[in-house]
């Protein structure tokens, strides 16, 4: 007698299809099988095929339907798999930064590095980034998105990192620097040239704080800088390449933390050093000490390209003002129209003043810093050709030395 073999995700209506190609010999099956059409077989069952009859003028097999399925190779109800158990809930997006950015405009940011944990493991080391626009940032985006499992996105002011499901996500979330200054630098075109300066922290920081810096050499390039923000000891920041077209901008974005800023030109290198031409940006709320030196090239302030420095608002922190021996620099005016009342010492000496500037430089220093509260160390001298103050700026210059100060001109 011919027999079928029942098969996994097989019903008994799908044996029955399967060994005789039809259901009019359902009956005969059932009765020689003692089953019934609503059983479910058991994978590997043998079950035994009713002997061909005619049956109400029809056959009980459909042999055109049985040869079909041989050609086939197929098996009725196997391609009825079990479905598939329902995925799990999708977990809930996580919080990778948040940026700051002013209504209606773009601004640029850093991000330092950051850590991503999915089950326990870390799925990935987040380097500094530059952030520059919006092009870069769904590029950096979409980078992000093709190494992980999950997708990065951005809501609102809110990057955030959707988990595929099943993932457990932690995130050691980076700081986002929003405040910046840019320097303009010069240098060999063809020649390796050495772009450095010095950093420290300062004595207004929290025991523990640190004070960090992402610097960008190029659109999209950084590298991260950190250091103990009550440190006052100077470290050297330096980097070696060659500068394509003899000028590049320099981004250093900061956390506010960093107390001093020293960018000396005769700093020794093995390699030819960069020259700064102009600085503009904000600097740390924190800095206490900021020089340039012996940067021959170093633009004389304006309001616009060419500029040392948009204020501070307020300078509360500020102690010492150094920039001399830088041969281009006119003046200094802007600067000094901010207030600064921890100021003590003031070095603008060795540069290309005219009496006319140093006049309206005691002036305006007088103006919004008349009741700082320690005595003035002035050095304003040197300058080529020599420039001495006059009778203008006699009665500020009295006010200062009467005060306790000391000042130094032509």
């Amino acid at each position: 007698m011919a027999t079928i073999t029942a098969q996994a995700n097989q019903t008994m209506i799908d044996v029955v299809i399967n060994g005789m190609g039809t259901l009019e010999g359902a009956s005969a099956f059932c009765e020689l099988n003692d089953v019934g059409l609503s059983d479910r077989p058991v994978p590997g069952t043998v079950y035994e095929l009713p002997v061909p009859v005619a049956q109400g003028g029809n056959g009980i097999y459909d042999y055109a339907v049985l040869r079909e399925l041989a050609n086939r190779k197929a098996i009725v109800g196997t391609l009825n798999a079990e479905p598939p158990e329902p995925p799990g809930p999708t977990p809930d997006p996580v919080t990778l930064w948040t940026i700051a950015e002013s209504e209606g405009d773009f601004d640029t940011y850093a991000i330092t590095p950051w850590r991503l944990t999915v089950n326990g493991t870390t799925a990935h080391e987040g380097d500094p980034q530059a952030i520059w626009d919006w092009a870069t940032e769904v590029s950096y985006m979409a980078t992000l998105s093709g190494l992980l499992d999950g997708t990065v996105s951005r809501v609102d002011d809110t990057v955030i990192y959707t988990p595929a499901p099943g993932e457990e996500v932690e995130v050691l979330a980076p700081d986002v620097l929003t405040k910046s200054f840019n320097l303009k630098v010069s240098g060999s075109a063809s020649e390796v040239t050495d772009f450095h300066f010095q950093h420290a922290g300062g004595s207004q920081a929290e025991s523990g704080d640190l004070y960090k810096m992402v610097i960008s050499l190029a659109s999209g390039a950084a590298e991260y800088v950190e250091g103990d923000a009550t440190s006052e000891t100077l470290e050297l920041y330096e980097k070696t390449f060659p500068i394509g077209g003899g000028i590049r901008v320099v981004t250093i974005w900061h956390n506010d933390n960093v107390g001093a800023l020293v960018w000396d030109g005769l700093y020794a290198t093995t390699h030819t050093a960069t020259t700064l031409l102009d600085a503009a940006g904000t600097l740390p709320a924190l800095l206490e000490h900021i020089q340039f030196s012996d940067h021959p090239l170093l633009s004389s302030e304006s309001v616009g390209p060419g500029t040392i420095f948009l204020p501070l608002t307020p300078c509360t922190g500020i102690q010492t003002i150094r920039v001399f021996n830088c041969t281009t620099i006119t003046n200094l005016n802007y600067m000094m129209q901010m207030l600064m009342p921890a100021l003590t010492t003031i070095d603008f000496s060795g540069n290309v003043y005219t009496s006319v500037f140093v006049d309206l430089f005691f002036a305006r220093l007088w103006a919004h810093n008349w009741d700082h509260v320690s005595p003035l160390v002035i050095d304003i001298s040197g300058h080529t050709p020599p420039a001495p103050p006059t009778s203008a700026s006699l009665t500020t210059r009295n006010a200062i030395l009467a005060a306790g100060g000391s000042i130094t001109t032509d």
